[in-house]
C-alpha cells in the first residue's frame, strides 16, 4: 500500500508539472509489459541451474528454463533491474516522465500527447524486449484512468483520485468476513 501510494503521488507531482507549465488538465497513459519475468534472458551458461519441479494434480512436472522463472528470488531482482531500465531509457531518451511499479508503467503528458507518448514508450519496449511485450490490450490512455486500482481523474480545475470499483468489492469481500469475526 506504501509503494502504491508513493507512485500515485509521483504521477501527481508530473500532473502537477504539466498543469504548471500548459495552464491546461493533462492526459493519463498506461502499459503493462507482459510476462516481464519471462523476459529476462539467462546466460546460457547460467541455464543449467534453472531446473523447476513442480507438482500439480498428483503430478510431478521438471522444466528447465531460458530465462529468469516467475517467483524466484532471482528473478525479482533482474525484472527490476530491466524495469529500471526501461523506465530510465523512457525518462532520457524519450523525455517522458515514466514512473514505474513492477511491469506497470504510466505517466501524464498533454491531453493530446497522451496517446503518442504510449505508443513512443510502447514501441521502445516492443524493439529492447520483443515485439509482443506491450499489447494493445494492455494500454490505455484516458481520463479518467485506473492505475494502480486508483481512478485519476484531471480537470481544468481539480485532479480527483479515488479507490476504483472494482478494488472496493475485491478489499470489501476480503474485510467483511473479517469484521463479522470481530
Amino acid at each position: 500500500e506504501k509503494l502504491v501510494n508513493e507512485h500515485i503521488d509521483q504521477l501527481l507531482q508530473i500532473i502537477a508539472r504539466i498543469w504548471d507549465s500548459t495552464g491546461r488538465a493533462p492526459g493519463l497513459w498506461k502499459a503493462d509489459v507482459d510476462a516481464a519475468y519471462r523476459r529476462v534472458p539467462v546466460v546460457s551458461d547460467h541455464r543449467k541451474y534453472l531446473w523447476e519441479v513442480i507438482k500439480h494434480a498428483g503430478q510431478i512436472w521438471v522444466a528447465r528454463h531460458n530465462a529468469t522463472c516467475f517467483g524466484a528470488t532471482a528473478s525479482v531482482h533482474a525484472w527490476n533491474r530491466v524495469g529500471a531500465l526501461l523506465a530510465h531509457l523512457a525518462r532520457v531518451i524519450l523525455h517522458l516522465p515514466v514512473v514505474r511499479y513492477v511491469d506497470d508503467f504510466f505517466s501524464a503528458d498533454r491531453e493530446e500527447l497522451a496517446a503518442h507518448s504510449l505508443q513512443c514508450f510502447a514501441r521502445m519496449c516492443r524493439l529492447l524486449l520483443g515485439e509482443d511485450s506491450i499489447q494493445d490490450r494492455r494500454m490505455e490512455h484516458g481520463n479518467p484512468l485506473t492505475v494502480l486500482g486508483v481512478k485519476v481523474s484531471t480537470s481544468y480545475t481539480k485532479v480527483v483520485v479515488w479507490v476504483a470499483d472494482e478494488k472496493i468489492e475485491k478489499w470489501s469481500g476480503q474485510l467483511n468476513p473479517i469484521l463479522q469475526r470481530n
